[in-house]
C-alpha cells in the first residue's frame, strides 16, 4: 500500500461516509471558512473516494453562490475533477458568471506567481485563477 487512497480502495468504506461535496464547501465558505481551506478539505476526501461515480457525485450539485472568487474556484474544481475522470464538466460550472474578470493568485506570496502561471490547470487558468500544481495534489 502506497497511500491513504490505496488503503481506502482496498478496504471498502460505505459511500454515505463521504460528505465532502462542492455544495458542502460553499456552505462552509458562507459560514466564514477560507475558500482555500475548503478546497483543500474537499480534495483530501476526493482523493480517497474509490470510484469515478463517487468523485463525480461530489461535483454534480450546483453550489450556492458565495462570492465571485469562490464561485469561480468551485466551478474550476468541478471542471477539473470531471475532466480528470473523462467527463464533461457539470453545466452549472460553465456559467459565464463563474469566471473572473481579474486574475486571482491563490498564494499570497508574490514570489510564487510565475509558478502559478505556469502550473495552473486549464480549468483554473481559463477562469483567471492561478495556483501551483501541488495545491491540487493529494497522496
Amino acid at each position: 500500500m502506497d497511500s491513504v487512497a490505496d488503503f481506502y480502495r482496498e478496504n471498502s468504506v460505505p459511500s454515505e461516509r463521504f460528505s465532502q461535496t462542492l455544495a458542502h464547501v460553499a456552505e462552509r465558505i458562507a459560514e466564514g471558512i477560507d475558500p482555500r481551506v475548503g478546497m483543500r478539505e474537499f480534495l483530501d476526501e476526493l482523493a480517497i473516494r474509490p470510484t469515478r461515480e463517487l468523485r463525480l457525485a461530489a461535483v454534480a450539485q450546483e453550489p450556492r453562490r458565495v462570492g465571485e472568487r469562490s464561485d469561480a474556484l468551485l466551478a474550476a474544481l468541478a471542471e477539473h475533477v470531471a475532466l480528470r475522470d473523462g467527463e464533461p464538466p457539470p453545466s452549472w460550472a460553465v456559467d459565464a458568471d463563474r469566471f473572473l474578470d481579474r486574475m486571482w493568485f491563490l498564494s499570497p506570496t508574490r514570489a510564487f506567481r510565475a509558478t502559478e502561471l505556469r502550473e495552473s490547470p486549464a480549468a483554473f487558468r481559463r477562469r483567471g485563477i492561478f495556483l501551483a500544481r501541488s495545491t491540487l495534489h493529494r497522496v
